[in-house]
Formats: structure tokens, sequence, C-alpha cells
């Protein structure tokens, strides 16, 4: 992974740092989606979802593959994450409503709708915070 560079924006230093290796993968409270691996970590208090490969899951909510019925979605749901890979993230410069492709046909749609409730990316000499969009 390069250094940050002041000049770079939010999609570059982020993109930098690929691919993020997923050792842990639960939830907080709220429920709060909590994301890590060597030398990163994230957390999602916004709006959250993951689809692909059969699963699809929300912050609220677990269906497919994992559960036969929609059913309120624990850290055990999550596991299959686990090992899995970010590797790349499609996104205006400023990372607002960033998708994190994640390996195995995962996608990580993630959208703060207030500036309460964002989203934290941590690297190594950076951490990167997602806020609503705001009007021009």
């Amino acid at each position: 992974m390069k250094p940050p560079n002041a000049s770079d924006s939010m999609l570059e230093t982020a993109q930098a740092a690929l691919p993020l290796q997923i050792t842990r993968a639960e939830l907080g409270p709220d429920p709060i989606l909590l994301l890590s691996g060597p030398g990163w970590a994230a957390n999602f208090s916004c709006d959250w979802s993951l689809e692909g490969n059969g699963h699809r899951i929300d912050r609220n909510y677990s269906d497919g593959n994992i559960l036969n019925d929609a059913a309120e979605c624990t850290t055990q749901d999550l596991e299959f994450l686990i090992d899995q890979q970010i590797e790349a993230i499609t996104s205006n410069a400023q990372m607002i409503d960033p998708i994190f492709q994640i390996s195995g046909g995962i996608e990580l749609r993630v959208h703060a709708e207030t500036d309460i409730d964002p989203w934290v990316l941590g690297l190594p000499g950076i951490t990167l915070v997602g806020i609503a969009d705001k009007p021009q």
C-alpha cells in the first residue's frame, strides 16, 4: 500500500490500500457493521446492505442463503465474509454512497443519510469518514 497523499481523493486513498483481507465481521449495537483485517478497520453506522452470491443482508434483516425467512441479522450471519477481500470500490471521488466489491461476488452498498451516522474506514496513516451528500 502506498502512503496517503494529501492531493489524493478519498476514493484514490481507499483504492490504494486494496485489497483488504477481512478477518473479522460482526454486528455492534444499532446494528453497526464492523469489518477489519490486518492493518485496517471499518464500521458502518449508516444504512448498509450486502448482496450477491445468494446473500442479501441489510442492517436489519437477513435472508437468502443464510436464513430461510427474513429474520434479524446477527454476527453469525456475517461469517461468510471471513477470509474474503475487499477488492474494489465504486464511488465518486468523495466516496458518497460507495459500493465495496468483496471477493465471492458480494457487494457492500453504503448510504449515509446524515452526518450523525457515518461510515469510517481506518487505514495505516489515515482515517476516512463518509458522510451524507450535501446539496449544493
